[in-house]
């Protein structure tokens, strides 16, 4: 088994069963991020306690393959615990479950002989869930009220934002709502149609054509996505996998994820780490390209429009 096997076959339903901490307080695999200098890292799994309708991290897990050695591990899960303010983390294989209470500097952490105790009840309620309970601006910041308003006034923008629209909707429509019967020539046309506007698409259509079956048959396991999205999305990202796509980067990924996805996952571009925290809504700065980033982005864009 690898790690994200053992994260959520192993890790996560002990965290449900042994530990008894509600599901809807225990973020998402690889979600949390940690900041460290100009560097930002992922805890594994983070579970949650809420104060005064505030969230805050009260153990953090760190998951190990069982060839690892776990004492190896515990100074990254005692950093991460200091950095998030957790007063408890754990390093685990999915077999054994080291319990730490979390010390004032590297090093001092004290290793428990039994699972931590749990806050009351009433701190971990079962009504939000944990990517609710992300920080976010209770009114729409004047930023983004600028954005609308260069929206009115200038015709590139506008025209711009209506292209996205009108790609989404192409993919969705008639390439992931009509896999089974998309010819090579119609993939071609929607990659040299409606796939990033300011690059060169012309090796990625290519690649469309000569490649068709592999091509499609990606498409067919991005529709067919079930669970946690992140094991498929580092795989498209990653070069050497077979489920990268030739040509394809990060921006193409997150609007094919989009096309087949409209109501769970956003077109997001490079910078998207920038935005956020210009707007707020993340104090960490995100680092885009990667899997857990763009899900971590995705969750802060969906929040937002939900809460506003």
């Amino acid at each position: 088994m690898n790690e994200y096997e053992i994260a959520t076959q192993k890790v996560l339903p002990y965290l449900h069963s042994g530990f008894k901490w509600p599901k809807n307080l225990i973020s998402d695999y690889g979600r949390v991020p940690v900041q460290a200098g100009s560097s930002t890292y992922w805890a594994d799994f983070v579970c949650y306690y809420i104060k005064q309708s505030r969230p805050y991290p009260y153990l953090i897990i760190e998951v190990k393959q069982p060839n690892e050695n776990l004492s190896e591990t515990v100074p990254q899960a005692e950093f991460y615990s200091m950095m998030l303010g957790s007063p408890f983390f754990c390093v685990t294989d999915g077999e054994e479950f080291w319990f730490f209470l979390c010390g004032k500097v590297i090093g001092s952490s004290v290793r428990l002989s039994r699972n931590p105790p749990k806050p009351h009840k009433k701190a971990l309620p079962d009504k939000k869930t944990w990517a609710e309970l992300i920080s976010l601006p209770s009114v729409l910041d004047p930023k983004v009220e600028v954005f609308f308003t260069e929206l009115d006034t200038e015709g590139d923008l506008l025209n711009d934002t209506r292209w996205h629209t009108e790609a989404l909707a192409y993919w969705h429509d008639n390439i992931f709502d009509n896999l089974d019967a998309i010819k090579p020539k119609e993939l071609k046309y929607a990659i040299s149609k409606y796939t990033i506007r300011s690059r060169n698409t012309k090796p990625l259509a290519e690649y469309a054509i000569t490649e068709f079956k592999h091509f499609k048959q990606i498409l067919k396991d991005i529709k067919n996505i079930s669970g946690n999205p992140l094991p498929i999305i580092e795989r498209m990202l990653n070069s050497n996998d077979e489920l990268h796509i030739k040509g394809a980067g990060y921006f193409f990924i997150s609007q094919l994820l989009a096309a087949a996805y409209p109501k769970d996952f956003g077109v997001l571009q490079e910078d998207i780490g920038t935005i956020l925290s210009e707007l707020e809504l993340t104090d960490v700065p995100i680092k885009s390209g990667t899997a857990k980033a763009y899900l971590y982005a995705n969750d802060n864009v969906k929040e937002f429009i939900r809460k506003n």
